[in-house]
């Protein structure tokens, strides 16, 4: 297992936990209208693929700095569109939701690229 995973993994699942429940508070004050698929859902989505993508930059960092670079921007890349396609097509199919799911995709989108983009930082400062 790469340095610094297992770390990022708990610093996610945390950011996961704080996330439920500002949604589901957001709910319960009647902020938020999403069921509770629509609201927790997307995290569990964005734990496992966030945790997957890291591992790999993770694994990219061995070898070459080129080899990073550019496994970095194809992730940003993909990470983009694979989240940019969910909420168009959550958008079309339910319009009733689509702007409260939208948004808070957005937020959710927001808080975990910084996550792992500040984690990415701080172990290189480390090296």
């Amino acid at each position: 297992m790469p340095a610094g995973f297992s770390r990022y993994i708990l610093i996610s699942f945390v950011l996961s936990l704080l996330c439920a429940s500002f949604a589901g508070l957001a709910a319960s004050k009647g902020i938020l209208v999403l069921s509770p698929t629509f609201r927790y859902g997307p995290l569990l989505f964005f734990f496992l693929l966030s945790c997957a993508l890291h591992y790999y930059l993770l694994r990219s960092t061995e070898g070459r700095p080129q080899r990073f670079v550019t496994a970095f921007m194809g992730v940003q890349a993909l990470k983009m569109f694979v989240h940019l396609l969910v909420m168009t097509i959550v958008g079309f199919v339910f319009p009733a939701i689509a702007v409260h799911f939208i948004i808070l995709y957005a937020v959710y989108y927001l808080l975990f690229t910084v996550v792992e983009t500040t984690s990415l930082m701080r172990l290189f400062l480390k090296k």
